[in-house]
């Protein structure tokens, strides 16, 4: 089992010529991994704390493995470091409620199914258009949230770096808990980001979010969940319907895939 411990004498606070850090020590035990090791410290360590009347925000997590752990009993050395908060740093939120158009096949629910005097109108199980050889299905418009978040000004060390990161990131989708979305609502897709080797940068952050359903039913078939970006198909097979006596297509099983990569998500200025 993975475990977290504070170091004695943690929580150092030091103030280099006004830059004021708080950096906490830690070990990690139980986990071969070093991504294992960071997640556990993240989680411990929220991005931001609040101590006394000021604000520290997370900048930065190193984890490093010690040389003398043993087998089942990996240790990981790990040391979090927060910058206080200046108050002269902006954070603007911009977003909208848009909508997108979707192709879909089957209903979400079935509303009453009619036939003439006599005749019983053949069981679908949701299917849209169907005209005895294919499924024509339905345009119809959903909603695609999207916002984006500028943040002035980030003090980055390795402007290199940084770019790399968030470069590495595009088109992702979160693997971890973040603004409040769950894990796989939410797909980075880009930053707008200006700076100078001695100018502080301005970034803009852009996310789109899908929520995740739990617990819905497609033709029949029951899904218990699909996360934000996971893309979901519907496999048909013909059959015929006993009562309307004609042959049908229904669907017969649904599949969920992961069409995006999960990436952990803490962005500079954001985070630390």
């Amino acid at each position: 089992m993975v475990s977290i411990r504070e170091k004695f004498g943690s929580g150092q606070v030091s103030n280099d010529d006004g830059d004021i850090s708080l950096t906490l020590n830690y070990w990690v035990f139980g986990t071969k991994s070093e991504v294992t090791a960071h997640d556990m410290i993240a989680a411990y360590n929220p991005p931001i704390r609040t101590i006394g009347a000021g604000k520290y925000r997370r900048e930065s997590i190193r984890v490093e493995q010690v040389a003398n752990a043993w087998n089942g009993r990996e240790a990981w050395d790990g040391t979090v470091v927060y910058r206080l908060i200046s108050q002269n740093i902006r954070i603007e939120y911009q977003g909208t409620t848009g909508n997108t158009t979707t192709h879909v096949n089957v209903a979400k629910g079935i509303i009453g199914a009619y036939a003439r005097q006599g005749e019983t109108a053949p069981d679908l199980q949701g299917v849209i258009g169907f005209d005895g050889q294919d499924i024509q299905g339905a345009d119809i418009l959903v909603p695609q949230p999207e916002f984006s978040i500028s943040v002035e000004p980030i003090n980055i060390t390795d402007p290199n770096a940084f770019l790399r990161s968030i470069a590495m990131l595009v088109g992702k989708v979160n693997s971890n808990t973040y603004l409040g979305f769950s894990p796989g609502e939410l797909l980075f897709s880009g930053a707008d980001h200006s700076g100078a080797t001695d100018k502080p940068f301005t970034v803009t952050y852009r996310f789109q979010c899908s929520p995740t359903l739990r617990n819905f039913t497609v033709g029949g078939i029951r899904v218990p969940m699909k996360r934000g970006w996971d893309y979901l198909d519907v496999y048909y097979e013909r059959e015929v319907d006993q009562n309307a006596k004609v042959m049908i297509k229904r669907p017969r099983a649904v599949y969920v895939y992961r069409v995006y990569d999960y990436a952990f998500f803490a962005f500079p200025g954001l985070d630390y």
